[in-house]
């Protein structure tokens, strides 16, 4: 029926879930709350607006690229997990006076198909490949990564070097993270070893996003291929951290991390413990470059793009300036 579906249903769009033994391979477990979601219907066939952008075929499937201004660099916006472009809605309106600015939607998310290969940080580096070829997307490229993007914009780019031009990490997912949290004894809710999850809110909307977006940011938060997506990118975490490990180093490119003030904003021991160790891989993925510097957000959380976007534009706009000075 559409508009509902069941875990068996959830299962057929994996390939090769047929001849997997069910409860071996379902490797998340919903949450009471999410599985009657699921079942009831409120996931499923959601209608949207029609696209802001143009929707690119790349072989098999469309993704949803929506670019604005002229010039170069151009900058291109990577989303965290579950995100869409609608995230760099204020980014994008203020950098493209400046210069040629991109968002698109990851396979699964926003206007974009899904993709039915496992949704890793390689897959995604692959697609985007793909999508700013076929869509014409001029180089060199500024690539600014949010969270999980944070991963795929460095796979990318030790795999394009010569079409990257300069690095902005926005809290970015580190690949070493889960090693280091079991390090220091803290257990990591989003990649435990078993793989499996408990996702309360998978409609959750960042609270930074713009009033007029958030309802159809919850919609297309509500749609099966987006839930399906987000257990994909989640199931497949540990290996998207190791994909970026196997990189090779990153080109010699100025790189900018932006980090929230995760050590001040710590409510108990264990969350300070948590934020030392994430401050300490900001730092370092800052240090991967002659040319890297870190900026601590102070009134930030997670989504810095959104909770102070100004930081962010200040960032990229530097990049863009130091780009263009390094440029014959």
């Amino acid at each position: 029926m559409v508009g509902s579906l069941t875990m068996s249903e959830a299962q057929r769009h994996k390939p090769g879930a047929q001849n997997r033994p069910l409860k071996g391979f379902v490797e998340i477990i919903l949450s009471a709350l999410t599985l009657a979601a699921i079942c009831s219907g409120s996931v499923g066939a959601t209608e949207l607006p029609d696209a802001p952008g143009t929707q690119i075929w790349i072989s098999d499937r469309r993704l949803h690229l929506n670019c604005s201004g002229r010039g170069v660099p151009t900058v291109v916006l990577e989303s965290g997990l579950g995100g869409t472009s609608l995230e760099w809605q204020e980014i994008q309106q203020s950098l493209s006076g400046l210069t040629r600015v991109c968002s698109y939607d990851r396979a699964g998310y926003g206007w974009s198909d899904p993709a039915y290969n496992p949704r890793t940080a390689l897959n995604a580096a692959k697609d985007l490949e793909k999508l700013l070829g076929y869509g014409s997307v001029r180089a060199p490229y500024v690539m600014v990564g949010h969270s999980f993007g944070g991963l795929t914009t460095r796979v990318f780019a030790t795999r394009n070097p010569e079409r990257i031009a300069g690095l902005v990490l926005v809290d970015s997912t580190h690949e070493s993270q889960f090693e280091e949290f079991e390090k220091a004894g803290i257990g990591n809710v989003f990649a435990p070893r078993d793989r499996q999850f408990q996702i309360r809110n998978f409609s959750m909307v960042p609270e930074g996003l713009p009033p007029p977006l958030r309802d159809l940011a919850g919609n297309m938060a509500k749609r099966a291929s987006t839930v399906i997506t987000l257990y994909s990118e989640l199931r497949n975490m540990r290996l998207s951290a190791r994909q970026a490990r196997a990189s090779t180093a990153l080109p010699n490119i100025p790189v900018a991390v932006l980090a929230h003030n995760a050590v001040a904003q710590a409510r108990s021991e264990g969350a300070l413990k948590t934020a030392e160790v994430w401050m300490r891989m900001q730092a370092e993925l800052a240090s991967r470059s002659p040319q890297g510097f870190l900026r601590v957000a102070a009134n930030s959380g997670h989504h810095i793009h959104l909770d102070e976007p100004s930081l962010v534009i200040d960032a990229i706009a530097d990049m863009i300036g130091t780009v263009r000075a390094a440029s014959p």
